[in-house]
């Protein structure tokens, strides 16, 4: 009886854990509880948004980053002694997971910060959402709630690089 029970609760922990765990790739390098961002970010990256996505470019080679194109979502947790952790990542972009190694990437960002809130003694994570197009990044904060699901928190468009000034022909003036 023992050991069903303890198979029975391992089956129920692992269920758990996996099930907080959103994006494809889950990893097990973190703890194994949190919470998820809901209402309002506890997890920041200082001073902003901007500086995250351009921190996270400049980790490539000039040559690459000018070619970086597609998605990158990380589900990344702050524990409570304040270290970033990455829990889940889906890479949807034109560079490989080998090239990518998104796990060392985003937990070696140095600008990831927590609120101080009631929640100090929780671990926290936040869904982002980087696109890399051309053009512009687009950045999304995800929140999560059990009862709702998944629902939008924030979402800024930067630009990367200035798009080329179209020249007006004869034709398109008439």
């Amino acid at each position: 009886m023992k050991k069903f029970t303890t198979f029975i609760v391992a089956i129920l922990i692992s269920t758990i854990a996996v099930s907080q765990k959103i994006y494809s790739e889950k990893l097990v390098n973190c703890p194994l509880k949190f919470i998820l961002e809901d209402e309002e970010k506890h997890v920041v990256y200082e001073p902003n948004d901007s500086v995250m996505w351009t921190d996270f470019l400049n980790t490539f080679e000039e040559k690459e980053r000018d070619k970086f194109k597609g998605i990158v979502m990380i589900q990344v947790m702050m524990d409570t002694a304040f270290n970033a952790c990455l829990v889940s990542y889906t890479n949807k972009t034109n560079v490989s997971e080998r090239k990518m190694d998104i796990i060392n990437r985003v937990q070696n960002l140095p600008g990831w910060k927590r609120y101080a809130t009631d929640m100090d003694d929780i671990n926290i994570c936040a869904l982002i959402s980087m696109y890399f197009d051309e053009y512009e990044v687009t950045v999304t904060r995800t929140g999560y709630n059990r009862n709702s699901g998944k629902h939008l928190m924030e979402s800024t468009i930067f630009v990367r690089k200035e798009k080329p000034k179209e020249e007006v022909t004869e034709e398109q003036k008439k």
